[in-house]
């Protein structure tokens, strides 16, 4: 889920940019990617694929700890029935 949410940054970055409009004079802020910002995205936004692995990991292990404790038995004949925590295959 994370990582859908990270994927259409890319590995851009951006700054605002200010700039005035020559017919108005109004002033107008946009964000732009510029080159000393290009390739920091990547930093940023995917910061929190990272932050999100490590908040489920942690949570699987308190869970399982928790769920131990009060099934007992049971949650041993779960677990051997269903190997995979988070993702089928991988962990």
């Amino acid at each position: 889920m994370s990582w859908a949410y990270c994927l259409p940054t890319g590995v851009a970055g951006y700054a605002i940019v200010e700039h005035m409009d020559q017919g108005t004079g109004n002033v107008h802020r946009q964000a732009m990617q510029t080159p000393e910002t290009r390739g920091w995205g990547i930093i940023f936004t995917y910061f929190f694929m990272l932050y999100f692995a490590i908040l489920l990991i942690h949570r699987e292990r308190r869970d399982e700890e928790k769920c131990k404790k009060k099934y007992g038995a049971d949650w041993d004949r779960y677990t051997s029935l269903v190997r995979s925590r988070i993702v089928p295959g991988v962990y």
